[in-house]
């Protein structure tokens, strides 16, 4: 008997802890931070993904003894290694691997040297940097079109692209590489040959050594009918695909998994959880076309519901070695999973709006992604994160919508590397906040700048990129490739401190002038030494 906490809160997660209440092992079930659905299963807990000194007290308070990691980027952050360094959760059971394991899924270019590494079927690929975009546009000249341009790290879902005009593609390469158009996850690209074929999707669970493998699907991402229009983060999802043959399962089993696990092995890489093998099938066989070291979502709404065995018994197996004796029942019916959503999406759509008849639903499982409670209504609520992050009291938040998020730490505090003091945010602000004060740390050098801006934030992050673009003032100066300091627009942390009153521009001036005097940032490492700009633009 054990308490359980999963992590996430989208249809992947609502699906984790539909399996895991199933088991009479689990005790307690938590989720966090959850959403509408899981608030039915389980208790939700108020803390966000990326906040691991909160999930570690909430462990240590709830008595936790296995935690199930649902989404990548508290994996590739290193939260496996972050909880087991406490003494206190030695014991405790991480389903998803080890940071460097993670990077499978965390960095393109570390993936593809694994596939190559050990002769796992994949495309040709190459990968650059700003360094060497020159040797990536003639890579381009050498390829057949479609070009495909993964951005190395994490983006959200939206940094690859599929480009039919070599001209295009260089255009898209420079932005990606030179005007960081997905952030830090574009310090560099792989540039990969277009496969043609169908795609699919395989899970295992593996302690690293030993694998299961966990039913197959097929999501479908486009928003129309007959899979056309806008691409989306998946419209639904089928298990098992109708084209997936017995011949065809074992192709991928013995070319693909196999080789994976036995690359964790050789590798000594720790990993105990779920592998994503991404797949194209181009003639009848099969490439890899990315790792995730999770489960995926849709897939996972129809995956684990053809699961029949003691989901939790199976994670267990995987801390003590009994993998091999765990006998995986699998459902021979097949699931669809079909996604509503409110008009307009993927584009601009109404938000908020309650979700009617889910009482009335009795021959279908209805898992919620996206939705929220309120006021006892269920209720369509995009930016989930930023809404339960900002119900936590006042810090700087990252909006999760927009390109400077890519820049803005989530804190309720900040740090001058110039005074050593430890300062605390009293007011809630995001990206989309105007008539702020913001402090930015080169987390290279150390160097400091505060700004202000009457603008909302992201609309004042769009003029700093330019200056960096363009090398103006002492911060695009700063930020240049060229500057031979080392620091680039990657090592720019953006934290904001303070909120004055919409249209009070004098006070706004005022405070500012008090946060570079507080904070020192007219000597030492400061920026605002550099000759920066006013940022009142």
């Amino acid at each position: 008997m054990m308490n359980v906490l999963i992590l996430g809160s989208g249809g992947r997660e609502h699906a984790l802890a539909y399996k895991i209440k199933e088991s009479p092992l689990c005790t307690n079930l938590f989720v966090a931070p959850g959403n509408s659905g899981t608030l039915n299963l389980a208790t939700n807990l108020e803390i966000q993904i990326d906040d691991f000194s909160l999930i570690e007290s909430a462990i240590i308070a709830n008595e936790i003894s296995l935690v199930i990691v649902g989404p990548e980027v508290p994996l590739v952050n290193g939260i496996h290694d972050f909880l087991i360094n406490n003494s206190l959760l030695k014991d405790i059971i991480i389903i998803g691997p080890k940071k460097e394991a993670a990077q499978l899924e965390g960095s393109k270019d570390y993936a593809k040297e694994f596939l190559n590494k050990h002769n796992i079927p994949t495309g040709k690929h190459e990968t650059f940097t700003a360094n060497n975009i020159d040797d990536g546009y003639n890579y381009i000249d050498k390829m057949s079109p479609p070009y495909v341009l993964k951005a190395d790290g994490l983006a959200a879902g939206k940094g690859v692209l599929i480009i039919e005009s070599a001209v295009e593609a260089k255009e898209q390469l420079y932005e990606m590489l030179i005007n960081s158009k997905f952030g830090r996850a574009s310090s560099s690209v792989v540039v990969e040959e277009f496969l043609d074929g169908i795609e699919l999707s395989c899970f295992v669970v593996t302690d690293g050594k030993r694998y299961k493998l966990l039913p197959s699907a097929k999501d479908y991402k486009r928003i129309g009918e007959g899979d056309t229009g806008l691409n989306t983060g998946g419209m639904g999802a089928v298990s098992p695909p109708p084209f997936l043959s017995e011949k065809l399962l074992n192709k991928i089993e013995n070319k693909i998994i196999k080789r994976t696990i036995g690359g964790l092995k050789k590798d000594n890489l720790e990993y105990q959880g779920f592998i994503f093998f991404g797949l194209i099938i181009v003639e009848n066989e099969p490439y890899i076309i990315e790792y995730n070291v999770r489960m995926g979502d849709p897939e996972s709404e129809v995956v684990l519901p053809r699961i029949k065995s003691d989901f939790l018994q199976l994670l267990i197996s995987l801390n003590n070695g009994s993998l091999d004796k765990y006998n995986l029942i699998i459902d021979d019916l097949a699931t669809a999973t079909v996604f509503l959503v409110s008009g307009g999406y993927p584009e601009d759509y109404q938000k908020s709006k309650q979700i009617y008849g889910l009482d009335s639903v009795t021959e279908s499982i209805v898992f919620h992604a996206g939705a929220v409670k309120k006021d006892d209504k269920t209720v369509i609520e995009t930016n989930l994160y930023v809404k339960l992050t900002f119900e936590q009291g006042a810090g700087s938040y990252k909006c999760a919508g927009c390109h400077a998020c890519n820049i803005v730490k989530n804190s309720k505090i900040f740090r001058s590397t110039n005074t050593k003091r430890k300062y605390s945010i009293r007011q809630k602000m995001s990206c989309r906040s105007s008539y702020i004060i913001y402090f930015i740390v080169c987390r290279n050098c150390g160097g400091n700048y505060v700004g202000k801006s009457k603008r909302e934030f992201r609309r004042r992050h769009s003029g700093h990129k330019q200056e960096i673009n363009n090398r103006l003032g002492g911060l695009g100066q700063h930020y240049h490739p060229s500057n031979g300091l080392g620091c680039n627009y990657n090592h720019l942390e953006a934290t904001l401190i303070e909120k004055v009153k919409d249209g009070d521009e004098a006070y706004l001036a005022e405070r500012e002038l008090y946060w570079q005097y507080q904070l020192r940032t007219f000597k030492e490492n400061g920026g605002n030494a550099m000759n920066l700009k006013d940022d009142l633009n």
